[in-house]
């Protein structure tokens, strides 16, 4: 999936996504765009936006930045079909940045989503 234009709420929500390249995807899986745009619209904090985004079967993936600025809180949540992942950015993370490429997500074989053989 290709990074998407910033997408906010009335709640405060707030999110961008990565741009990700996984080199395989799940036929008849949920749709990165429907997913994210149910997920913002509906939910008025961090908690829930997650719980919407991290729901299983997406068709590929994607890398979300999200702030609940009423909240002060910021997550960066990474998917992939099943697989989700949650960083959350706090004072002691103090930066987060993204290269388009899984950070954190650990697949259930145990790889890196990050790794060539994670996302084949």
């Amino acid at each position: 999936s290709v990074g998407w234009a910033p997408t906010w709420n009335e709640f405060g929500i707030y999110s961008t996504q990565n741009s990700m390249v996984p080199r395989k995807s799940r036929a008849g899986g949920l749709a990165c765009a429907f997913v994210q745009r149910r997920a913002i619209c509906s939910s008025s904090t961090l908690d829930e936006a997650v719980r919407a985004l991290t729901v299983p079967g997406w068709s590929e993936g994607a890398s979300m930045n999200v702030v609940d600025v009423r909240g002060k809180r910021m997550a960066n949540v990474e998917l992939w079909e099943d697989e989700s992942s949650v960083l959350e950015v706090t004072e002691d993370v103090m930066n987060y940045t993204h290269f388009n490429q899984y950070k954190h997500l650990t697949t259930r074989k145990g790889r890196a989503g990050g790794s060539p053989a994670a996302v084949a």
